[in-house]
């Protein structure tokens, strides 16, 4: 292995065990140096590679992001109506549940930097969503979006009341059908 191909492998350790941390304990709980012993490297190593924990915590949501768009943008054919979209949306969150919420909850507390991130996520999320339902909406989109992304994250900063972790996969279904209710009550062009 060849130099460049160590350093990648190092900034990727780094990254996976940063994302694991921040998962399990959210953002404001971890340090670098729980980051650094993590990943089996010095402290020192993660500041070379991320130069500080919000440019860290930048990468690991913007890893989130790229994510979320390469699945969105490699199911886009299959995407053939608006339940094929929440379907999808709520899958591909589903996986990383743990690390959103935590987000989503200490993202006030983080740094300007790391918000931008969440500013992005959001842009990708809207921009698919908009891909997935223009055809088939009459309210205005963003009206539609927002209320889509609210109820995401009401369910997951009050995930304690409906069953903990896990609620996204575990009533996934049932949130689909009755958006699509409310939406039908209106919302979708007949």
């Amino acid at each position: 292995m060849n130099r460049e191909e160590k350093k990648a492998l190092t900034k990727q350790k780094i990254l996976s065990a940063a994302t694991e941390l921040y998962s399990e304990k959210g953002f404001v709980e971890v340090s670098i140096e729980e980051i650094s012993k993590t990943a089996g490297i010095g402290k020192g190593t993660v500041f070379l590679h991320y130069g500080n924990q919000d440019k860290l915590m930048s990468a690991v949501i913007n890893q989130l992001l790229t994510t979320f768009d390469e699945e969105m943008t490699k199911k886009n054919h299959e995407i053939n109506s608006i339940e094929d979209y929440l379907f999808l949306h709520l899958t591909v969150l589903s996986h990383h549940e743990d690390l959103y919420f935590h987000f989503i909850t200490q993202r006030l507390l983080l740094a300007q930097t790391v918000n931008a991130a969440y500013i992005g996520m959001q842009a990708a999320f809207s921009h698919h969503f908009q891909k997935s339902m223009e055809k088939e909406l009459s309210l205005p989109l963003d009206v539609v979006f927002t209320s889509w992304i609210g109820m995401i994250h009401y369910y997951l900063e009050n995930r304690d009341l409906f069953g903990g972790k896990g609620v996204i996969a575990a009533n996934k279904d049932k949130w689909i059908m009755n958006y699509l209710v409310l939406l039908n009550e209106g919302g979708i062009k007949k």
